[in-house]
């Protein structure tokens, strides 16, 4: 089920050593002045060494950031290659389903079938309509927090408030989070964003899903402006074509 968070096995020596990393043995704490290469704490992943926790925890924060920032440029790219399918798939009027599973942005529908009217030839047949929830939203401005992911279409999911939609765009945003405390595995950000597990790890354990979820949120604002350009567009795109070749076409009937 899409969204649904997975419990991966626990690894020893995993991202669950956060978790510890304080919890050191009398055997590696030492005084300063005997300070040995020893007592370097190291990443389980890679094997680096790090002479103190604090260093580690920036270490591993550092990739679940990159992980997060590549997640999300996979998305751009394939929303870019989603919009040239797009094009390519109202050309050709095909019907694909290969294609529309990498569309971002619905439709694919021809002229004739959005209109409800067969069309009557000319330079009509060649206009590139934007899908009909596209067109019905238009670009008022008093509805500028309604939800524009494809997911909601036809469902008017409007917000007073931006932080509002942005709280619900969370659970269109799709992530790769995984949570060292509890083994688990999440691809939509906002089960991460609310989840609770385990008390352990104090402050640091506190800290950490601080920064986390702030990431999350980032990530899912920025995918939230893309989004809402894109509608914009296609339905700038749409209009102008409708000025241009429709409207002539209608004083000729």
């Amino acid at each position: 089920m899409e969204g649904v968070e997975r419990t991966l096995p626990a690894v020893e020596g995993g991202f669950g050593l956060l978790a510890n990393l304080d919890d050191r043995s009398p055997q590696t704490t030492r005084g300063e002045s005997k300070a040995t290469a020893q007592d370097a704490v190291a990443c389980f992943i890679c094997s680096a060494l790090f002479p103190t926790s604090q260093e580690l925890r920036s270490h591993v924060w550092f990739y679940q950031d990159e992980i997060a920032k590549l997640t999300a440029k996979i998305h751009e790219l394939l929303a870019h290659r989603g919009q040239h399918l797009n094009v390519s798939h109202q050309t050709s009027g095909g019907h694909d389903d290969t294609e529309r599973g990498y569309k971002v942005i619905g439709g694919g529908h021809s002229a004739s079938r959005d209109s409800g009217s067969p069309a009557r030839g000319g330079a009509r047949d060649k206009v590139p309509t934007a899908p009909r929830w596209i067109t019905m939203r238009g670009l008022s401005r008093s509805r500028r927090f309604e939800c524009p992911h494809r997911d909601c279409e036809g469902l008017q999911r409007i917000f007073t408030r931006q932080q509002d939609l942005v709280r619900h765009f969370t659970t269109h945003f799709r992530c790769n989070e995984f949570c060292q405390y509890c083994s688990t595995l999440f691809t939509q950000a906002s089960k991460y964003m609310s989840h609770k597990c385990t008390e352990e790890g104090g402050k640091n354990r506190s800290r950490y899903f601080k920064m986390r979820i702030e990431a999350l949120r980032r990530g899912a604002k920025k995918e939230l402006r893309r989004s809402r350009a894109n509608l914009t567009t296609i339905a700038e795109h749409n209009c102008l074509w409708k000025h241009i070749c429709v409207e002539p076409g209608r004083q000729d009937t």
